[in-house]
């Protein structure tokens, strides 16, 4: 697990000394790692940029294709290690239909789903940028030798963007793996989640050791320096909506959903959405729909709003009757 959610985690287990258990690996459905994860080649992964995609030989006989729904959402969760699915419906969700898209992670972190092409994903522990077509039928390296990737985009030039906190950089790369590139690295200390303004051209980013909100201009310019959006924020992860030119976060302490527009002067007091009753995580929203995302600890779940911070609703809860379970949701995508 990150480093940066080791004090959480304390905090996730003391408050919750009646959890019920973790499901082993049999019992989710694929088979027990034993110990930590293999390197990408001892694993069968492919790599994106000198092989041809090929499927992988321990596919998971419950990995089929995703949600079949107009909508769907998608999280990582580094404790279960997988990459779930969850059919949306205008209500809510079906969390009956949930399912386990790929197991056997290796602590995935940022999550970036391209409809109709891709999912993509961070690995920690393996220090990977991973690939899978929309079927999960391969999956591919796209790059390595990452310390500890957290936020990922995708950009109005194509190329995908992360942030690594075990570096303090920003990099990017283009989907087959060439033309990898560190962007920024000059006001950055351990940034985590990531938001792109394509139309506004700026990338956005939670800096946890200043405890900050923080951006910088699209294309990459190595003179250009980090601006800093917002202070005194315990902020984690980052949604952008681009119709209102406004940037959605969780917010760790106090626990709650908060935005602000970019267009306003920087260093703005932002506005609260909404408190939230646990820890909140990972974000995603719906400009379209005006609905809100994001997934809680304490206890685990998978949650959904209004703009206006109204209709609560829980998608997906910690059930250990459940399969896929849902320890530590993490981050998210939308289809």
């Amino acid at each position: 697990m990150s480093p940066r959610w080791t004090p959480v985690l304390l905090c996730v287990l003391a408050t919750t000394a009646l959890g019920c258990g973790r499901l082993g690996f049999d019992e989710l459905g694929f088979d027990d790692p034993g110990g930590a994860p293999d390197a990408a080649a001892d694993a069968g992964i492919a790599d994106a940029r000198t092989t041809t995609p090929d499927a992988l030989p321990d596919a998971l006989p419950d990995a089929g294709s995703p949600p079949p729904s107009a909508k769907a959402l998608y999280w990582t969760d580094p404790e279960e290690r997988i990459l779930g699915g969850l059919p949306l419906t205008e209500d809510g969700a079906e969390p009956s239909k949930a399912l386990k898209l790929r197991g056997d992670l290796s602590e995935p972190a940022g999550l970036l789903v391209v409809p109709g092409d891709a999912f993509y994903w961070l690995e920690v522990e393996r220090g990977t940028l991973m690939r899978a077509d929309p079927k999960f039928t391969s999956v591919d390296v796209v790059t390595d030798g990452l310390e500890a990737p957290e936020g990922l985009g995708l950009g109005p030039d194509g190329f995908l963007y992360w942030t690594d906190g075990g570096t303090g950089r920003i990099e990017r790369v283009r989907p087959d793996g060439s033309d990898r590139e560190s962007i920024l690295s000059d006001g950055v200390d351990k940034p985590f989640g990531l938001a792109i303004d394509a139309e506004g051209g700026f990338i956005y980013w939670v800096d946890s050791g200043t405890f900050s909100i923080r951006r910088v201009g699209l294309p990459p310019d190595n003179g250009q320096q980090a601006e800093i959006v917002l202070r005194q924020v315990s902020a984690d992860d980052l949604s952008f909506d681009p119709a209102t030119r406004t940037l959605y976060w969780t917010s760790i302490t106090p626990p709650a959903i908060f935005r602000a527009s970019v267009d306003e002067a920087v260093g703005i007091s932002p506005e609260k959405v909404a408190d939230v009753d646990g820890v909140p995580n990972g974000l995603v929203i719906d400009p379209e729909a005006q609905l809100i995302y994001w997934s809680e600890l304490t206890p685990a779940r998978l949650m959904r709003m209004d703009y206006d911070g109204g209709n609560v609703r829980v998608l997906l809860e910690q059930n250990v009757l459940r399969v896929p379970q849902l320890l530590f949701p993490e981050s998210l995508a939308l289809n």
